[in-house]
């Protein structure tokens, strides 16, 4: 098949031509590897998403490893109503990812996690989840810009941060490494949603 430049979306090595990002992902894949929690943030089309699906179809490969990937993109605002509806919806996200085939989750285990109300529970339920498996659970989590103006989403932010801070603790135990992916550093996410109108 005949390679062409490609300008939108996420890259495809067979249909597109690439540059060599081999270093710069050795280093990703090395942050993973030591349980990092960190942000790819660039402007769009430098590849972002791209490196997202690299990493998550390497570590498939990984006997080790349970990848989850999801995307806020194109989210209906009614997710957004409250921090419980943004937890219900991330639950919801998070089990489509354990029933995939390298999930290593069996429909009736996910079918007997009890449902989540709020974001107290998601956090119990990501704990239960991390307790069932021997295996280090990757998030990667595409496009999280999409929710940023929310504060649902920063929500769920700082439950994350704080369980993946406090991971040693058997009463918070989670994923092994979180991947966000946006254009915005995370850092900047607070003050976007104090002040709507700066980009």
């Amino acid at each position: 098949m005949r390679k062409r430049f490609n300008i939108t979306g996420s890259c495809n090595a067979e249909e597109h031509y690439m540059m060599d990002d081999s270093r710069r992902f050795a280093g990703i894949l090395q942050m993973v590897e030591f349980g990092d929690y960190f942000v790819i943030n660039r402007p769009r089309q430098y590849g972002k998403t791209t490196m997202l699906f690299s990493l998550y179809y390497l570590l498939e490969q990984e006997p080790k490893a349970i990848p989850l990937l999801m995307s806020f993109q194109g989210l209906s605002e009614s997710v957004y109503v409250s921090a419980d509806t943004f937890s219900q919806f991330f639950f919801k996200e998070l089990k489509a990812a354990l029933s995939q085939p390298q999930g290593g989750f069996s429909q009736e285990i996910l079918a007997n996690l009890a449902p989540v109300q709020t974001l107290d529970d998601l956090s119990e339920r990501i704990t239960g989840i991390a307790r069932q498996t021997d295996k280090k659970l990757v998030l990667l989590v595409d496009e999280v810009d999409a929710s940023s103006n929310y504060e649902p989403f920063l929500l769920l932010l700082a439950m994350l941060r704080h369980k993946y801070l406090h991971r040693h603790q058997p009463r918070h135990q989670t994923f092994h490494s979180i991947v966000l992916a946006g254009v915005h550093d995370i850092k900047s996410l607070k003050f976007k949603l104090r002040n709507p109108d700066d980009a």
